[in-house]
């Protein structure tokens, strides 16, 4: 079978350039798939942020593994779009994706790390698909400012996770999650004003 240069030959290569033009294109198309990818891991993050409240409801595991299963499809699809696979393979954010899966697959053995779930907030921050709307709608100079703003979010949301995990005993619910949302804050803004 002979192809026009430029063309892929089969349906899988040319389901692989459609996806990477997905992922990564500025059509109309593009765009719509990019917010909707950005819609859903923002509210995978929300999930995520309430972990520790949602934990002891009979759905957890449900909600638990239908993201677990939403990650997995993204990482397949960015993975099969990717040009240089080894090279995708051995970024740091796809190792750290990758635990977020552990977490998300294993919650009763991993328990105690589900708390690093929230740096998917950082890791979509790093790769960019968070500031390309704020660009494209002539906010890019805004775009420091909010880099900052998620940085400052996902350690208060991580060491807040960290801290009810190891300190307020298991099934604290709630109140337990805002009472360790409040250590972190009060001891972040005493570390602040101290220096």
């Amino acid at each position: 079978m002979s192809h026009v240069r430029g063309h892929p030959r089969s349906g899988l290569a040319r389901a692989q350039v459609h996806l990477r033009k997905l992922y990564h294109g500025h059509s109309p198309e593009a765009l719509r798939f990019q917010m909707a990818a950005l819609t859903v891991d923002l509210s995978i993050i929300a999930l995520f942020i309430l972990t520790p409240v949602l934990r002891g409801t009979d759905w957890f595991l449900v909600v638990d593994y239908t993201v677990a299963a939403v990650l997995a499809l993204d990482m397949g699809a960015r993975l099969f779009a990717a040009r240089e696979k080894r090279r995708w393979l051995a970024q740091p954010i796809v190792f750290l994706d990758v635990a977020i899966l552990l977490t998300l697959l294993f919650p009763e053995q991993l328990w105690s790390l589900s708390f690093l779930r929230v740096l998917r907030l950082w890791s979509l921050s790093q790769t960019g698909i968070l500031w390309r709307p704020l660009r494209r709608n002539g906010h890019g100079h805004i775009e420091h400012t909010a880099r900052a703003v998620v940085n400052l979010l996902t350690f208060l949301f991580l060491a807040t996770g960290f801290v009810y995990t190891f300190f307020f005993s298991e099934g604290a619910g709630l109140t337990g999650y805002v009472d360790a949302l409040y250590f972190t804050v009060t001891s972040s803004c005493f570390h602040i004003l101290a220096n």
